[in-house]
């Protein structure tokens, strides 16, 4: 009993963890899109005083920017499936304790 109450332990830590991590990764996309940077109306006709130079460093950015949250979601992904997965073995480990209670 005192091994599988250590797992259980361990597991809710896992899942501590991995839900931590995932709501960072969630704040983090959330910023990044909060800061969305659109050129597209702008590269027909550029606004008097506008650099043409300006526009492209901003283009570039939101490809970073783009590239950023893909990355970030391929982690969210990765994250989620790891979520299931200790929540999966924690039901497993609490399907061994109620078992074993009823043994007792």
């Amino acid at each position: 009993m005192d091994m599988l109450q250590y797992r259980l332990t361990q597991e809710f830590s896992v899942i501590h963890r991995i839900i931590y991590q995932l709501a960072g990764v969630k704040a983090i996309v959330r910023e990044i899109e909060a800061d969305e940077i659109d050129v597209q109306p702008y590269l027909e006709e550029l606004p008097e005083g506008v650099s043409p130079r300006l526009l492209f460093h901003l283009a570039d950015r939101q490809d970073e920017r783009l590239r950023a949250i893909s990355q970030l979601k391929r982690l969210e992904t990765d994250l989620s499936t790891d979520l299931r997965q200790a929540s999966a073995s924690l039901g497993q480990l609490v399907q061994s304790l109620r078992h074993d209670k009823c043994e007792v």
